[in-house]
């Protein structure tokens, strides 16, 4: 891992930590044969023991492989210590004598006492640590400020996350303060908080937390040991790392934070991919931080493709066009975008036959569509338009110089022949799974059939094409070539499009 120099010592940037949390002695001891050597340090959170030996607790310590922090955190930091704040320090005082290496001593204990503990045990390094389990403060500088009126080691500072955004503004704060020399351990807590774990060791976060399991979590929104070091890789990362992401709402029913790493890896790329939950009044202030952070691709997913277009710094012909992009590049503070969508569609189906001078059929006049529909244009076939709202269909078919109607017009279509039917209505989603777009008894036998739903199983609407022997693409076969093309916009020449190619072959195997 990286290194810098602070106070005449050089350390680890970061350091991945595994909480072990007991309760009883023997679950103790197989949380630390399990964590082994995997982890960078344990923090035994005492507070949750339901044992007090200093002896018991003396031989845990000295079991462990890698050093050892103590926490005894009080109820009012989310702990759950149940005597008074005297009986808390008076335990402290025979917990540090045993010489952890580090010890979390929350920022507001008493100064006196505080001071004596530093001050008594110079071998020991104290934490200083901040909580707040309801939001993330505004002024998060003068939260550090005030903390770091207490001399320590490290700083930390854990906050709830009530959005993305909350995340983002703790490492742009964190990274700030890094510069600085400091050392610090900022992260948020809850479900919006997860990316600020993961990224934390890009911006310099001192100790990332994680428990064995997600059943031993101490705090929301912490992800297993696992996970971390398998998925994500953290072992592996500084602040050299490229950080790309998905953002989208939801962003929870995607894969890619699975393959895409997997890719990242199998290309021995020094590169992470998070998932970002990012709501449409949020994007503009989400694509400031990630200039700021040196973001360098996402890949965008409803309902921000058509919001996107307008953060832009300048309009490519594929924006103008479809009037939204899945695919933004940040360089030198700039944001690109391409639409790849059509791309994997169209990819997606010459795996079956070329497409030119065939009739492709589209229901839906979304972005999906649109995507398809240019795409297909360009590559020579003819396309019809079916769309509940025709005058929307009419506009896009006249655009792609196809022809158009309405989905009720699909027995008409069927009757004329057509060698590809496509899918790109949101019809076929969880909450409308037993609809379909069109009467499927109109569906021509044998033809090629996708469905953009990301899926490797039947949709209903899949499910009857079945039933009329037509050649099915899954939306996750769309979905793979899509993201081949991202990775394509943005790592260009410097690495093998086979690879790029051979790669995600083998992660979409996975899922």
């Amino acid at each position: 891992m990286e290194t810098l120099v602070n106070s005449s010592r050089v350390i680890n940037t970061s350091m991945i930590c595994v909480i072990i949390s007991g309760p009883s002695l023997n679950e103790a001891r197989e949380q630390v044969y399990r964590s082994g050597s995997r982890a960078d340090l344990l923090e035994f959170r005492l507070d949750q023991f339901s044992f007090c030996n200093i002896e018991a607790i003396a031989h845990l310590k000295n079991a462990s492989a890698v050093p050892v922090i103590f926490t005894l955190r009080k109820r009012s930091h989310g702990g759950e210590y149940a005597g008074d704040e005297q009986q808390r320090m008076d335990q402290i005082r025979r917990l540090i004598a045993l010489k952890p290496a580090y010890f979390d001593l929350e920022y507001d204990v008493s100064k006196t006492f505080y001071d004596e503990m530093y001050k008594l045990y110079s071998d020991v390094e104290i934490i200083c640590s901040f909580h707040d389990f309801e939001q993330t403060p505004k002024d998060l500088q003068a939260i550090f400020e005030a903390i770091k009126q207490r001399p320590a080691s490290i700083y930390k500072i854990a906050t709830m996350a009530n959005s993305t955004l909350d995340s983002m503004r703790i490492l742009k704060f964190m990274l700030e303060n890094v510069k600085k020399g400091f050392r610090i351990s900022a992260i948020c807590m809850g479900e919006y908080g997860s990316v600020s774990r993961i990224l934390g060791v890009v911006f310099g976060n001192s100790i990332v937390y994680a428990p064995l399991t997600s059943d031993l979590s101490t705090a929301p929104g912490q992800l297993p040991l696992d996970e971390l070091l398998n998925r994500y890789h953290l072992k592996k990362h500084t602040k050299e790392t490229i950080v790309l992401g998905l953002i989208g709402d939801p962003v929870n029913k995607s894969p890619s934070h699975q393959t895409h790493n997997q890719v990242l890896k199998a290309l021995k790329l020094k590169a992470v991919y998070v998932k970002f939950n990012i709501q449409q009044p949020e994007l503009h202030e989400f694509l400031e931080f990630a200039k700021k952070l040196n973001i360098k691709g996402l890949s965008v997913t409803m309902p921000l493709k058509e919001l996107a277009v307008c953060g832009l710094s300048e309009k490519s012909e594929d924006s103008v066009n479809i009037e939204a992009i899945n695919t933004l590049i940040i360089e030198n503070r700039k944001i690109n975008g391409i639409n790849t969508d059509g791309i994997g569609a169209l990819d997606a189906l010459e795996e079956h036959e070329k497409v030119n001078g065939k009739t492709i059929v589209i229901l839906g006049a979304g972005g999906a569509a649109k995507a398809i529909a240019w795409e297909a244009h360009k590559r020579g076939a003819n396309i019809v338009i079916l769309n509940r709202t025709i005058e929307k269909a009419e506009e896009l078919a006249k655009a792609t110089e196809g022809s158009f109607g309405s989905l009720l017009d699909f027995p008409v279509i069927a009757s004329k022949g057509y060698d590809i039917l496509i899918n790109a209505t949101s019809v076929g989603l969880v909450s409308e799974k037993s609809r379909l777009p069109i009467d499927s008894s109109f569906m021509l036998e044998g033809k090629i059939v996708l469905d953009v739903i990301p899926s490797s199983t039947d949709t209903p609407f899949l499910y009857e094409a079945k039933n009329k022997n037509c050649r099915i693409v899954f939306g996750n076969k769309m979905l793979m070539y899509q993201a081949i093309e991202q990775f394509n916009f943005w790592f260009g020449d410097t690495i093998n499009k086979l690879q790029i190619k051979e790669a995600f072959f083998e992660a979409f195997k996975t899922i």
